[in-house]
């Protein structure tokens, strides 16, 4: 059997989507859905989960009277869950019919994985949510983020070294004896780290693009405050020696031959601080031409580069930490018909401009 863990602390009308979606999921399929209200204050979210297990067995509901957050609520729902697979899902993911049963599949059929995660889209715009999480120099990142889903590189299954529990699959029995979430965080890094542990434990974490969900990303807690510091420092003071920097890797799978054969004017958009490493291991020469003056923001290239500039032959790249900052230049770009130019992120992306403007 599957057991959907739900943590709920949302407003009630984005419970009610969910409910509703995991209603018709489960006219042709049948999962136990596990619905822990993690001290929602709202009378319709309790009874709206009242409604859904009146009206289908298959809902179960469990009720906190106090939010003591994500991990300790996902930990007390997975003690009533009977499924030998559990599949962690937000209460803002919405999986596409039959994506729960490649995750279940997965595992089933490949015991050297310890998760696996599908692909999650942003249902706003279809592009790339998370494909898993990237590692830079002390900073992950959502693997491909804002990525159009048909690239090539999307559907590639891969392992990663963490996964987000919005939409993972892992066996009862492992997440038990792993101890469950680590209950000191709040609402942020739990299933991550979790999936961190799975794999320094040697233990494969798969992404596995076939399973598809919808996900708002923080639809379903973005009116409580969360405040990460502290988060940060006991996560990257535990695991940051054991991680590896596998960005690089993931950008290195996406470039052709003849982008490692040019020479680029490099300008620098990004807060990451050891580009310079990540180009030395691409193999990329590359001259800094400018430096945006606020590093990890858009950039408006018309007061960071001169017009020189955008009139050399020579092709341009632009490392940046997620490349829709350069997206917002189409005139400058249009008066610079360059192909070549490219656009290197902290998600992992590799992209032409002229799919960035296409």
């Amino acid at each position: 059997m599957i057991s959907l863990i739900v943590s709920i602390f949302n407003p009630p009308e984005l419970t009610a989507n969910f409910v509703s979606w995991a209603t018709e999921l489960l006219v042709n399929e049948r999962f136990e859905v596990i619905l822990i209200c993690d001290g929602d204050i709202h009378r319709e979210t309790r009874s709206l989960l009242r409604k859904a297990r009146a009206s289908n067995r298959c809902f179960r509901h469990v009720f906190r009277d106090e939010s003591k957050g994500y991990g300790v609520a996902s930990n007390q729902a997975v003690r009533h869950a009977s499924g030998d697979i559990l599949v962690f899902l937000d209460s803002d993911t919405f999986p596409k019919r039959g994506s729960i049963r490649i995750l279940a599949t997965h595992l089933q059929e490949h015991q050297e994985t310890g998760i696996v995660q599908g692909l999650l889209l942003y249902p706003q715009n279809m592009r790339v949510q998370s494909a898993g999480h990237v590692f830079g120099p002390f900073f992950n990142r959502h693997a491909l983020t804002g990525r159009r889903a048909n690239q090539a590189i999307v559907h590639k299954p891969m392992q990663r070294q963490a996964l987000t529990s919005a939409f993972y699959a892992v066996r009862r029995l492992e997440f038990l004896a792993m101890g469950g979430f680590d209950e000191f965080y709040l609402n942020s890094h739990e299933g991550m780290e979790f999936a961190l542990k799975m794999h320094l434990g040697g233990r494969s974490c798969d992404y596995q693009p076939r399973a598809i969900a919808y996900h708002l990303q923080g639809g379903s807690r973005r009116h409580v405050f969360i405040d990460e510091r502290q988060q940060l420092a006991r996560f990257w003071t535990l695991w940051g020696s054991k991680i590896n920097r596998d960005l690089d890797h993931l950008l290195a799978a996406q470039l052709t031959p003849q982008q490692r054969r040019r020479k680029f004017l490099r300008v620098n958009a990004s807060s990451n601080r050891a580009w310079k490493d990540t180009l030395d291991f691409l193999n990329i020469t590359s001259d800094e031409v400018a430096t945006t003056r606020e590093l990890g923001r858009r950039i408006v290239l018309q007061d960071t580069l001169v017009p020189e500039i955008g009139r050399q032959k020579s092709p341009i790249l632009f490392v940046t930490d997620h490349f829709a900052h350069v997206a917002e230049n189409r005139l400058w770009f249009e008066t610079r018909p360059h192909a070549d130019d490219l656009v290197l992120d902290c998600h992992g992306n590799a992209v032409t401009v002229s799919e960035i403007l296409s």
